[in-house]
């Protein structure tokens, strides 16, 4: 019974880690289609390749050219559709574009204006910026 039970558990682990990318790996895709604004990407890649609705991802041209930061928000076997929430150079994004994404630990998001972190739409990443209120009291 307990050799039956020890299996069960390594079946289930082995499954449950062979079908999610785990935090630092890379993946490279291509852009298949983009909105207007370039804040939603439909990317080559999905379910089949280890992708699951709320990754967060960086996407690179190379591996020093950070061009965006992103979270999963639909993802089908064989594509998926990201939402950037931090672009780096919005016009390396075209389609066919070849990137390469790589898995990041969560990063807690929110449209709530009072609890943003950054000023500014893109982040430089050396320096920390504070939203300052434009409201007078």
């Amino acid at each position: 019974m307990k050799v039956l039970n020890l299996f069960t558990f390594l079946i289930f682990f082995i499954q449950k880690s062979a079908f999610s990318l785990e935090v630092d790996k890379k993946l490279m895709f291509s852009i298949i289609n983009f909105s207007k604004t370039k804040r939603t990407l439909l990317i080559n890649k999905g379910l089949e390749n280890g992708l699951k609705k709320g990754d967060q991802a960086k996407f690179f041209l190379n591996s020093e050219n950070l061009v965006a930061r992103a979270t999963l928000i639909k993802a089908s076997p064989m594509r998926s559709l990201w939402s950037v929430f931090k672009y780096r150079n919005k016009n390396v994004v075209r389609k066919g574009r070849v990137l390469n994404l790589i898995i990041t630990k969560k990063i807690p998001l929110t449209n709530d204006v009072t609890k943003k972190i950054f000023k500014s739409g893109t982040f430089s990443g050396k320096e920390d910026k504070i939203l300052i209120s434009t409201r007078k009291n």
